[in-house]
């Protein structure tokens, strides 16, 4: 079974009108499951014609707000016609954040005001989990699995990276990371790899890009470790090492020296490299 995407947000937390928060679609037959769903992600969907209350699972790779900022409009703008299960996974605080948000406050009010109880029951939140490296979850002709990225993990938080296989392909979804084993397990033999990457162009030294460390000032270099965002050889690495046969680039910083970006990525790599877009789609399989 071929795995469809479509990119709904390539950007960062920089508020940018053409790159929407991160967040990706994957339909494989007639599942429709969101990875992340960072701001702008319902009205990416429906740009594109995307019933949101057709999509029958979201998993979050962590709670950054680029990540998570759209989930109260996704399901309520998705509530109205609902009639199949919506189940959330996610790393430690997906639980909490739902209950806030759905249960005890947030949009608790308005729920309570406009719907009965029996017609919120089953048609807001089926279902909402924390989960764990090690996680899959399957439908009938596909599977998942999520391993540890290392991201986010202040205050005993943490971040997950996403695979899906089918039959006829596999997609690799890093979420925001620097290189560590969750992700270089993950993309192990994947078709394709979508894979953030820390791209300050206007920081290297003595006016080089910053690819690699060296090329990196010390400022850019200490930012990307504290913050852990991949510098474009490392992510570079991963792919190459991992065999995978394209590179998806997205959590783009910058849209300046894009044509560089992807030139640097793609020597000495048998993948194709992409420069991921807001609506992009494609297939895997």
């Amino acid at each position: 079974m071929n795995i469809k995407v479509l990119m709904l947000g390539t950007g960062t937390p920089r508020l940018r009108p053409h790159r929407c928060g991160s967040s990706s679609l994957i339909q494989i037959g007639g599942d429709s499951i969101l990875i992340d769903c960072g701001y702008g992600s319902a009205r990416r969907m429906a740009e594109n014609g995307i019933n949101l209350h057709d999509v029958q699972r979201l998993l979050f790779t962590h709670h950054h707000y680029d990540h998570n900022v759209d989930y109260p409009s996704f399901v309520l703008h998705g509530r109205s016609g609902r009639e199949t299960p919506l189940n959330v996974y996610g790393p430690i605080g997906t639980e909490k954040l739902s209950s806030d948000l759905f249960v005890t406050g947030g949009f608790t009010i308005d729920l309570n005001n406009r719907l009965s109880a029996d017609i919120n029951r089953g048609t807001i939140l089926s279902g909402v989990q924390d989960i764990d490296a090690g996680f899959t979850l399957e439908g009938d002709t596909w599977k998942l699995t999520a391993e540890r990225a290392d991201h986010f993990t202040v205050g005993g938080n943490f971040t997950l990276c996403y695979r899906i296989d089918t039959d006829d392909g596999s997609i690799v979804f890093s979420g925001d990371t620097i290189p560590c084993d969750g992700i270089r397990t993950l993309a192990k033999g994947a078709d394709v790899l979508v894979h953030e990457v820390f791209w300050q162009p206007l920081q290297g030294v003595d006016g080089r890009r910053p690819f690699t460390k060296e090329d990196a000032t010390e400022e850019l270099y200490t930012a990307s470790r504290r913050t852990k965002h991949s510098l474009p050889e490392e992510v570079k690495t991963i792919a190459h090492e991992a065999g995978v046969k394209r590179l998806v680039l997205t959590h783009l910083f910058s849209d300046e020296h894009l044509d560089e970006l992807q030139g640097y990525m793609q020597q000495g790599v048998e993948c194709e490299v992409v420069l991921g877009e807001d609506h992009m789609r494609f297939e895997v399989g």
